[in-house]
């Protein structure tokens, strides 16, 4: 063949190296996760990237939607698909509620929405009751290691998740050296409960630093850590999101009051 055209991000300009990069690093961002569903797929040949339909088989209407897609069970993603489109129209699966992973807003299982698709911002959605791990965007997957955790938790339903980690090999499962760590959510009347319980034993497994909680609307009356009190706490009206920064030590169980 000919000369190729030079496809490196940087050729189109400094507008679409911006936009490169910031999918780049979402890319990063997520590897915990997805690390996560690569160990589901093992286990039970579940794909990473799924058809609506994989997971909502009595919603019909996921039957012919073909421009969205999950990653794992938790995340929904609604790419643009046509040049030159900053909104687009989205259909979010019966039986759960959806939370916009940039502005918190929340979406009714069953529905169809208009949302916006700014070109850096790719439009994806996080499952109420699920909590998934994400890292620091980090610039190569040898930096995982170091990369703080952060558990992002969807509110507005109960839900149970899990967190894979291991060396990274693909065999340490077969020696014991992995740690699952289960995260069961509950919204009760006072607030919502998280609590954590692990399996396996595997010594570098990264504690996560921070949880992140979307889709809330006011901030909480007060945060505890195994019944101590947690002073950092910030709350983004705007993004509907409430960070909190974990002590260094293991936790078992937050609570988050209204």
């Amino acid at each position: 063949g000919g000369p190729t055209r030079n496809q490196e991000p940087w050729a189109f300009g400094p507008e679409f190296e911006r936009i490169n990069r910031a999918t780049i690093e979402l890319r990063y961002r997520f590897l915990p996760y997805i690390y996560t569903l690569f160990r589901e797929h093992e286990e039970t040949g579940a794909p990473v990237m799924r058809p609506l339909w994989f997971e909502y088989p009595n919603d019909v209407r996921t039957y012919l939607i073909e421009d969205q897609f999950l990653l794992g069970r938790d995340v929904l993603v609604a790419p643009v698909v046509r040049e030159g489109e900053r909104r687009r129209r989205v259909y979010f699966p019966a039986g759960d509620e959806w939370i916009d992973w940039w502005t918190g807003a929340r979406y009714r299982g069953g529905s169809e929405m208009m949302v916006e698709a700014p070109l850096d911002r790719l439009p994806f959605f996080v499952r109420a009751g699920a909590a998934l791990a994400v890292q620091a965007p980090v610039q190569h997957t040898d930096e995982m290691k170091n990369a703080p955790l952060t558990l992002v938790v969807a509110a507005g339903a109960g839900g149970e998740s899990r967190i894979y980690q291991d060396e990274g090999d693909g065999y340490a499962y077969r020696n014991g050296r992995y740690l699952n760590t289960i995260v069961r959510l509950s919204e009760e009347q006072f607030g919502l409960r998280i609590a954590f319980a692990h399996a396996g034993e595997y010594k570098d497994a990264r504690l996560p630093s921070a949880i992140e909680i979307l889709g809330v609307s006011d901030p909480p009356r007060e945060v505890l850590a195994d019944g101590r009190k947690i002073e950092r706490v910030e709350f983004d009206k705007a993004a509907h999101r409430l960070r909190v920064e974990l002590p260094a030590a293991p936790v078992t169980e937050i609570l988050i009051t209204r």
